[in-house]
């Protein structure tokens, strides 16, 4: 996964530009594809999907087996039941056991990126925060600019009429010299 870039173009898709924001968007899409992903799936990924919990109660299904199938075991042994019993017992402790550590890992490794997915999810986040703020900032000293521009356009304009009245005065004493 490229979540290094995933962050750059969500940071990029809170652009006050419509089509930037739109491009950014459309190749995040085009990036997560390229994962066999959409928007959905990343945004289950993000909250964990359920695929955590789903290995903890597979987990607990197979470690009840494995006790009852130990607990089977004792008594096959204690009750002294034939061999072959004991022993296909023992196959499916051995399995079951097995399965339980198989579980265990993938549950670790489920886990693991979790947090990972978590971790970046916390860093576009922040990321997408500051380049609103700076958004509103930016909008804050464009209104700033807009009124001091109005501002000296206004002064423009009053020197343009005073220079027009004093170009008529100049021009009526002249004449009347």
């Amino acid at each position: 996964m490229h979540i290094d870039r995933m962050s750059k173009l969500l940071a990029l898709a809170s652009s006050s530009n419509d089509q930037e924001a739109l491009a950014a968007l459309r190749s995040l899409k085009r990036l997560l594809a390229t994962n066999e992903m959409d928007f959905v799936d990343l945004a289950n990924r993000l909250r964990g999907g359920g695929r955590e919990e789903e290995l903890e109660h597979d987990l607990e299904v197979t470690r009840r087996q494995l006790r009852q199938a130990r607990g089977a075991l004792r008594s096959a042994q204690a009750g002294s039941q034939s061999d072959q019993t004991a022993c296909e017992l023992r196959q499916q402790v051995r399995k079951l056991t097995a399965e339980n550590r198989a579980l265990k890992g993938e549950l670790d490794l489920q886990t693991e990126e979790l947090q990972e997915w978590r971790i970046a999810h916390s860093a576009m986040d922040t990321t997408l925060r500051q380049s609103s703020q700076e958004r509103l900032q930016l909008r804050c000293k464009l209104r700033q600019k807009q009124v001091e521009m109005d501002r000296v356009l206004g002064e423009v304009r009053g020197m343009i009429n005073l220079t027009s009245k004093l170009r008529s005065f100049v021009e009526s004493k002249a004449t009347m010299a």
